[in-house]
């Protein structure tokens, strides 16, 4: 018990004695754990939101006017074979057309002759890294019946090289933060 009531004394007397020293280092090390706090919970925002992004990658793969239903279920069969693909929606010439109504009656306002727009698959894949793979193994294949496939490569691209800098800096930052944090405390406590 003696050496207890002895420990706490003496570290009364050094705190006593050297306040502003005690008062320096510990704002030092409350400004280091805010910061730190603060950065990753920043960090982990960003990623969840880079990983929202990339769930919402998508190829889409547009048939020509002459392809069959024969041509475009053999098509949805061979998209749903693929171990990287989560979920494949077929989406018809009429729906497709009353979702552009929708989304843009401005274009509408004059009646169309006929419908142009195709019918198509909409491919998600089960990683949002999978999309340019997934998209351009489409491209090469050359289906009977496929007329065009796209999976927005830029955009994609852009989405994925984002989200693995934004990795990257979180990672140093806090590698850093770390470090600086429990150089301090040591600086500190010495």
């Amino acid at each position: 018990m003696s050496r207890v009531r002895l420990l706490f004394s003496e570290a009364w007397s050094s705190i006593s004695m050297n306040l502003s020293t005690t008062f320096a280092a510990t704002m030092t090390v409350l400004i280091g754990m805010f910061l730190l706090g603060l950065f990753i919970a920043l960090g982990s925002w960003v990623l969840s939101w880079s990983n929202h992004v990339k769930s919402e990658l998508q190829v889409k793969v547009y048939f020509a006017g002459t392809a069959t239903q024969a041509q475009e279920y053999a098509v949805g069969q061979k998209l749903r074979n693929d171990p990287h693909v989560k979920t494949v929606v077929f989406v018809s010439k009429a729906a497709a057309q009353k979702k552009m109504e929708q989304e843009f009656p401005q274009l509408y306002k004059t009646k169309l002759p006929s419908n142009p727009l195709p019918d198509s698959w909409v491919v998600t894949p089960t990683k949002g890294e999978y999309t340019p793979q997934i998209g351009a193994s489409v491209q090469q294949a050359h289906w009977a019946g496929v007329d065009d496939v796209r999976w927005g490569s830029a955009t994609a691209h852009r989405v994925l090289t984002i989200a693995e800098v934004i990795w990257i800096v979180f990672l140093i930052a806090v590698v850093l933060l770390v470090t600086a944090s429990t150089l301090l405390i040591a600086n500190t406590i010495r």
